[in-house]
């Protein structure tokens, strides 16, 4: 749970700078958005990765 917490943290400081340097005039619309998207599909597959993880580790707790 902690690793989520921490996945969702960082999601959130990133979509912070994405939306800040498009505002800056550094991005466009477009790229923000697809910043934006690009960004949720890597946390999702972080938290897919960890779910993974934390069912393999059950797994193991409860065979032992």
């Amino acid at each position: 749970e902690e690793a989520r917490i921490s996945v969702r943290k960082e999601r959130e400081k990133t979509q912070d700078e994405i939306r800040n340097l498009e505002k800056s005039g550094g991005m466009g619309e477009d790229e923000k958005f697809r910043s934006l998207d690009e960004l949720q599909k890597l946390v999702d597959e972080a938290n897919k990765n960890l779910e993974n993880l934390f069912n393999k580790k059950e797994a193991e707790v409860t065979t032992v």
